[in-house]
Formats: C-alpha cells, structure tokens, sequence
C-alpha cells in the first residue's frame, strides 16, 4: 500500500463560487455568498486514494482483526500460538486472519527458526497512535 497522505484521497476541487453559481442554476440551493463560506475556497473532493482508505479501515472493522492488530500494538512481535492462546482462538483462525492482515499491509513478520514473529507495520503504529491521541485529547476536552 502506497499512501502518501492527504493529497492522495483529492481527485479535484472545486471553488464554492463555482458549486453555488451551479446550484442557483438549477435551482437546487438558496444559500447566498454572504453566509459564512468564502467563495475562493476550494472544496475538495474525495477521489481512488479513497478506496485504500476504505481497506485500511475495513481491517479494524473486523472485532477479531482488531483484537490481534491490539495485541500486536501492545506487545510486540508474537508468534501465532501466543496471540491464539491469549485470544482464546483456534490458531488455523488467526494464522487466517494474520495473512489477511499481512496482504494489506498492516502487520509483518520475521522468521525465527520455525517460527514467524508477527508485528504491525509502520502504518498501524501510526492508526493506532492516531486514533489513540484523538479519543485522548476527546476525554480531556469533556472531562
């Protein structure tokens, strides 16, 4: 997966004067310039980079996909049999959904003699980190 940040989910965009000089066109919206949008600004619109976002975020969808990207997060490098003990899961499971997980890029291993240490990648870190630092800043502001 090669996402290289914001630019990447912009297809085009638009200047607010162009969508509503459009819509007061067709009819289709009354607002007027004089509210608070400033007409020079481009609104931008959401393109293909999208779609790997989607898949990045359809992993952490999945309550078991989470729970091993977690473990993984916390703990470091396992091998299969600890994170299916841990996880009360039967190890053909995981090893399933760790391939899964490896093919979209968010975990990676090493092999250490007949094992495989899983580990997530850069990019969970930083997902991870992300959305930990946001519910954080989220219960400082209302608690």
């Amino acid at each position: 997966m090669d996402y290289q940040g914001i630019k990447d989910l912009i297809a085009r965009s638009l200047k607010v004067s162009e969508i509503l000089k459009e819509l007061k066109d067709r009819g289709a919206c009354r607002i007027r310039e004089a509210i608070l949008l400033n007409p020079s600004l481009d609104i931008r619109i959401p393109g293909e980079g999208l779609s790997e976002l989607n898949h990045v975020f359809k992993h952490f969808s999945d309550p078991t996909r989470l729970k091993i990207l977690s473990l993984l997060y916390l703990n470091g490098s396992l091998p299969v049999c600890i994170i299916s003990h841990v996880l009360g899961l039967d190890q053909t499971l995981v090893s399933h959904h760790l391939k899964t997980l490896l093919e979209a890029g968010l975990v990676q291993y090493k092999r250490e003699g007949k094992f495989k240490l899983y580990s997530v990648t850069s990019l969970t870190e930083k997902v991870f980190t992300t959305i930990l630092t946001v519910f954080s800043s989220r219960e400082a502001n209302t608690g």
